[in-house]
């Protein structure tokens, strides 16, 4: 029996996406997986895949969903429909702000359909106002200091949970 190789990918411009992949592929090749990392724009085949994760950041409600939409229903929607899929979401949730996890949930899982997804989680991500466009330091988001709110222990105890739900 040839073991499933797992792609991790993640659409972002500003940092959290990337860092959480790697660190869900870490544990994935710890527990002994063949794991791929790799940015969405740099995918060009799903061929040797087994199960893809994919990463979004969450900017701007349904519309700031990076690349996740070309990906999934352009590139490679064939392949995505074959193969069991899970997604994780980043969006600058943080204690002391509302975050309204069903409806950034339910936008991600819209712009992948009709794929469905075995798991959908949104973790936390970082904030560097340094790294925001010009427009962006106008919003909401340009308000928020600087900061990391990621939840290690949260991405790891999700990683290692994907092999089993990744096994259909």
């Amino acid at each position: 029996m040839t073991e499933k190789r797992f792609l991790v990918t993640y659409s972002s411009p500003l940092g959290s996406a990337p860092e959480i992949a790697a660190e869900i592929g870490s544990e994935l090749r710890k527990a002994g997986h063949a794991v791929d990392v790799a940015a969405m724009n740099g995918v060009t085949s799903l061929d040797a895949c087994g199960a893809v994760i994919m990463g979004v950041p969450i900017y701007a409600g349904p519309r700031g969903l990076g690349d996740i939409g070309n990906f999934a229903k352009t590139r490679f929607s064939t392949e995505l429909a074959r193969m069991p899929v899970a997604l994780f979401a980043i969006g600058l949730t943080y204690p002391g702000t509302p975050a309204n996890e069903d409806y950034v949930i339910t936008n991600v899982k819209r712009a992948i359909a009709p794929i469905v997804p075995v798991s959908t989680v949104l973790f936390s991500g970082t904030i560097d106002t340094k790294k925001l466009s010009f427009w962006q330091g106008f919003g909401d988001i340009g308000s928020i200091p600087s900061h990391d709110f990621q939840d290690w222990d949260a991405i790891r105890a999700w990683a290692r949970g994907l092999p089993k739900m990744l096994n259909r």
